[in-house]
């Protein structure tokens, strides 16, 4: 049987397998494969509906171990059936129509029409390309405007000299505050992470003003996309800068120099070409500073809420859901409160019941139990001893590690473990929550949540020549960066911003009673919402 298409061209592949025709003299010399070929041909003219006119007899190609036969038919075989001479004065015609001076004089007279040229032969995807910067980005005037960047006096200011620097891949540790700012990514009229950093990066003459705006040009790539108001000790981005110098030290001195106060480069490595902050990152932690005060039952909650009047308000009301006089009683009636020993055991083992493979379709938004990418592996849930600030309040860190997250996984992971304490529920419940079946968890405030530790092992071992991106195993200059803007500045501000605005009083009397915060959304795990699911 002919297996592949006939298409009518000089030279002609007719394939057949060797389990159709299977006998002795199929495998012997060509003289006794004749009557064979002679079948092929007279069914190839069938086929054809008489478009092949000659066909010239070739020999029999065999292939390795018998398994097909190739038949290789060659002839004078024109694109209607006519003969050569006919058929190669066609196709000098239509090589004409298309040559090169043809298509300049097309593109001339469709560019005085003002038109787009495209090939009369295939279309052309570079026409679609545009040089619009990021709309998200410092480099496009509605942002200049909206947030008061004046770029063109600093133009002015860069070296020309840079520009003849060498590129080179880098990886930029880097440690920020995200309360004022919409997340890591850049985004349309809003204030982000990237877009800070690659201001920065153009400011200190690291990236050229061809590049400025655009960061697929310079290889941007950052391991993780954090959510607004979320902070970070240690996001870790790829891009390729000029480096008008090899050390490293400069280069981070002067990204800092042009950087708010509350972003940092805490480290700057030289990594191969092919790195890629986002795809060689192996594992991350993310930390989450709970209140000892969650962990209360839901009775001495609403005792203390029914004290100070706090009751729940008509829907129908433009007032907040709680004062700000009502929450400032609250935090002096909270902030002695002590988990029991018993209250952390049973978070502990809650929280450890992440630990390994499962299906968190609950625990994000817009995702369904079928679907594979809401499976993911968690290495590693445990809760820390707990720490009292400064205003006497007892916080209980916790840390969990991944390969990756979902939106609003980690959130959702700590409302539904502290669930089980308030409610003194038993552990069952977190089993279910695995389960095809959708299951309604909130989602705790975002002001505990900070990015702790990245890790790049994989990267490491295939990498051995290079310097180890390693921040966590020893005790480097970097590593004592970390831990100083973690404990001094990512920390404190957290008890700082609890104390003066009372965030998880406000969740705890949401949660009371049931409340649709617009900071806290009450919204079940299975519900369609549209975004991006990112990572936390």
């Amino acid at each position: 049987m002919i297996s592949s298409v006939i298409r009518p061209k000089r030279r002609i592949f007719l394939h057949f397998t060797t389990t159709t025709y299977r006998s002795k003299s199929f495998r012997q010399s060509e003289r006794n494969q004749f009557p064979f070929y002679t079948s092929f041909i007279r069914q190839a003219n069938s086929m054809a509906d008489g478009k092949i006119v000659v066909v010239g007899e070739r020999n029999i190609v065999s292939s390795d171990k018998d398994k097909y036969k190739k038949l290789v038919l060659e002839g004078s075989i024109g694109d209607d059936g006519s003969c050569h001479s006919e058929a190669k004065t066609k196709r000098e015609e239509r090589n004409k129509e298309f040559s090169w001076s043809a298509r300049k004089k097309l593109k001339k007279a469709q560019q005085s029409d003002q038109k787009p040229f495209i090939k009369n032969f295939r279309n052309d995807k570079r026409l679609e390309k545009t040089d619009a910067c990021n709309a998200g980005s410092y480099a496009c005037k509605k942002m200049q405007e909206k947030f008061g960047i004046t770029v063109e006096e600093v133009q002015n200011k860069v070296d020309p000299e840079k520009e003849k620097a060498p590129k080179r891949k880098v990886s930029l540790l880097i440690a920020f505050l995200g309360t004022h700012y919409t997340g890591m990514q850049m985004n349309i009229d809003q204030r982000t992470i990237q877009a800070e950093l690659e201001l920065a990066l153009w400011k200190g003459g690291l990236i050229s003003n061809a590049n400025f705006g655009h960061p697929g040009k310079y290889s941007w790539s950052n391991s993780a996309r954090t959510d607004k108001g979320v902070h970070s000790c240690a996001q870790v981005c790829s891009a390729k800068i000029l480096m008008p110098t090899d050390d490293t030290d400069i280069i981070r001195n002067l990204i800092n120099a042009q950087l708010p106060n509350d972003i940092r480069i805490l480290d700057v490595l030289r990594t191969p070409k092919s790195f890629c902050a986002k795809t060689a990152r192996d594992e991350v932690r993310y930390q989450y500073m709970v209140p000892s005060f969650l962990l209360a039952t839901k009775s001495l909650v609403k005792s203390i809420l029914k004290k100070h009047d706090c009751l729940p308000i008509p829907s129908n009301t433009t007032l907040p859901p709680i004062s700000d006089e009502k929450v400032s009683h609250l935090q002096k009636e909270f902030v002695s409160y002590r988990a029991s020993p018993k209250e952390i055991s049973k978070f502990s083992e809650a929280l450890g019941s992440f630990v390994g493979t499962h299906n968190f379709h609950n625990y994000t938004s817009g995702k369904k139990a079928e679907d594979p990418s809401s499976v993911r592996y968690m290495k590693e849930c445990k809760v820390l001893p707990a720490i009292e600030d400064k205003y006497g309040m007892e916080w209980i860190p916790t840390t969990i590690l991944g390969q990756s997250f979902l939106l609003h996984q980690i959130r959702k992971m700590i409302f539904k473990a502290t669930e089980v304490i308030c409610n003194d529920t038993s552990m069952t419940t977190m089993k279910d929550s695995f389960t095809v079946a959708p299951m309604r968890i909130s989602v705790v405030p975002p002001h505990g949540l900070f990015l702790d530790m990245s890790y790049y092992s994989g990267h490491n071992k295939r990498n051995k020549s290079n310097t180890p991106l390693d921040w966590h195993s020893n005790d480097t200059e970097a590593v004592q960066r970390w831990r100083k803007f973690k404990e001094q500045h990512v920390m404190t501000h957290l008890m700082d911003e609890e104390n003066s605005q009372g965030n998880f009083i406000r969740y705890l009397y949401s949660r009371e009673y049931n409340i649709e915060h617009p900071s806290f959304p009450q919204n079940s795990g299975n519900e369609q919402q549209k975004g991006n699911n990112s990572k936390e």
